[in-house]
């Protein structure tokens, strides 16, 4: 769930959404040994 701030959280690190998703659901993709890169 993307925060008011327009923000998400996965494994304890702060992503800010591309554009304005706050309060919606979203499925982020991203490499498990790579974790410098998300993709919503």
């Amino acid at each position: 769930m993307v925060l008011a701030d327009n923000t998400f959280s996965l494994k304890n690190t702060r992503f800010e959404a591309p554009r304005d998703l706050r309060n919606r659901k979203i499925q982020v993709r991203f490499d498990r040994l790579k974790f410098e890169r998300a993709i919503v």
